[in-house]
């Protein structure tokens, strides 16, 4: 008996619900639009006063701020130095330790320190 060939039925359509979805985005529309809104505001904004005062003015703190930096800076420098001269010292106390233990060393340690260890019976 031979089967009749049947069409191959496409797969199931989706079946939209009918209740409200909500957007993916969520209110991030209205927070971008607040923002763009807040930083145009802060562009039209007229500086005070006259031109070479505010050039004077940037032109003092500029300066002040140079200053503080160049104020942190040796203070820094000075921390440093502080650190290596402390450093010297724990070396030079470190090396008079080992220095002691050095003479602390049996009088046979010193005689064979020269020796070779090798083949006894082997002389050229």
């Amino acid at each position: 008996r031979r089967r009749a060939i049947t069409p191959i039925s496409s797969p199931p359509r989706f079946i939209h619900s009918t209740t409200h979805h909500t957007m993916t985005r969520g209110n991030q529309r209205e927070i971008d639009r607040a923002r763009a809104q807040k930083k145009l505001e802060g562009k039209g904004q007229k500086k005070e006063g006259d031109k070479l005062q505010r050039n004077a003015a940037d032109k003092d703190a500029l300066q002040q701020k140079i200053k503080m930096k160049e104020e942190r800076r040796l203070q820094e420098e000075a921390a440093s130095a502080v650190e290596a001269e402390r450093r010297i010292q724990r070396d030079k106390q470190s090396s008079k330790k080992k220095a002691g233990k050095k003479g602390e060393e049996g009088l046979d340690d010193l005689l064979n320190a020269g020796l070779q260890g090798g083949k006894k019976g082997k002389r050229k």
